[in-house]
């Protein structure tokens, strides 16, 4: 296989469709999982567990992040809830095994990368208009013109 059909099949493998839609940017948000697993599980048989697991943790909160940048931005409470709930019941899990106070108790430098890659997240679910461009010419627009009419 040459390079630009590996490239073009990674495109689309990564590509959102239009239009998107909050449980969309979910599901490709979770196509990159296996990528951060294999990534996590070099990261265990190069350094060992005890010094990848605590500092990988928090890495599903990047993606609430975005999800949860992407329900506000388009207004929907419900998908918001979703995400709030998804990294309520993570940070249980956390907590119930001990990860969570591990994690806290010994920031790393993996862990500050995480925090601004969700911070990102959020601002690129909140802000990104090839996310938002169907809702954009639609709700929105129609919101503004009747705010402005008002």
């Amino acid at each position: 296989m040459d390079r630009s059909r590996l490239v073009e099949r990674l495109d689309a493998w990564l590509t959102l469709q239009q239009p998107v839609t909050y449980w969309s940017f979910w599901s490709r948000l979770l196509k990159v999982s296996p990528i951060v697993l294999l990534a996590v599980l070099a990261s265990v048989a190069i350094a060992g567990s005890a010094l990848t697991v605590v500092p990988f943790a928090p890495v599903p909160y990047v993606f609430v992040a975005a999800t949860l940048g992407f329900a506000v931005r388009r207004l929907e409470g419900g998908h918001a809830l979703v995400s709030v709930g998804v990294a309520g019941v993570y940070t249980a899990m956390l907590v119930s095994l001990g990860t969570f106070w591990r994690m806290l108790a010994s920031p790393s430098p993996i862990l500050a990368a995480i925090g601004i890659l969700t911070f990102v997240a959020t601002i690129a679910g909140f802000a990104s208009p090839s996310l938002h461009r169907g809702f954009e010419q639609t709700e929105l627009a129609a919101e503004r013109r009747e705010r402005d009419d008002y």
